[in-house]
Parts: structure tokens; sequence; C-alpha cells
């Protein structure tokens, strides 16, 4: 008797478990196919993303269309970089940007293309 009912919540577990998954595949597909195209890094993790951060990362897709082609690949970059920091990242770096932003306009210049140095790929020989 306890295997049967052992059986039977391991079956309504596996249910309920195949219906959340479907739920979220049916979130990814109510997208448009531009913020599809726009959000695709995100397709195998959309339906476990909070509701507040799939509004934000919506609009922020909302842009892409206007991108061109390198445009779109450092978008989708670093959209999922993004995504992948941790709340405290995330945090951290909204108050670098904002540090940043105080700065005067030729440190902020000097900063800018430090980063931009450091985030270029090597140069071939």
């Amino acid at each position: 008797m306890a295997a049967l009912a052992r059986l039977v919540s391991f079956l309504i577990l596996a249910s309920l478990a195949t219906l959340a998954y479907a739920a979220g595949d049916r979130e990814w597909h109510r997208l448009t196919a531009a913020q599809q195209e726009a959000l695709m890094p995100l397709a195998s993790i959309w339906a476990e993303l909070p509701a507040g951060q799939r509004e934000t990362l919506l609009k922020l897709g909302s842009g892409y269309d206007g991108l061109d082609a390198s445009g779109r690949q450092r978008f989708h970059r670093r959209l999922l970089q993004w995504t992948l920091l941790t709340p405290e990242q995330r945090r951290l770096a909204r108050e670098n940007y904002k540090r940043l932003l105080d700065m005067p306009a030729a440190q902020q210049a000097r900063i800018r293309q430090r980063w931009q140095q450091a985030c270029e790929p090597p140069s071939k020989p």
C-alpha cells in the first residue's frame, strides 16, 4: 500500500513538473517574433526569470530592431552576461555606474577608454 501511495505521489509530482515546464514554454511563445529574436540568448531560462525581470528585459529588447549587426551581437552578449549576474553583482554594477556619472567628463572619458581597451579582443599577429 505504501509503495502504491509513493507511486501515485511520484506521478502527481511528475505531472505538476510537466505542467510547470509547459507553462514556462508558453510564456516564451507568447512573445512576438521580434521579442524572441532580441531575447534569444535567454530562451532556455526565460520561464525561470522573475516576472519583473522579464518585463525589464522586454523593455530593453524594444530597441533591438534599431541596432546594426555588430550592435545586435553586443546586445546579445551583454544581455546574457547581465542576466547571469547575481542580484548583488547587479547592484554593485549600478552603483559603479552612478559613481562614473558623478565624475568629471574628462575622467569619465579616460575610464571608458581604459575599459574599452580591456574589452577588445587581442589583435592577431
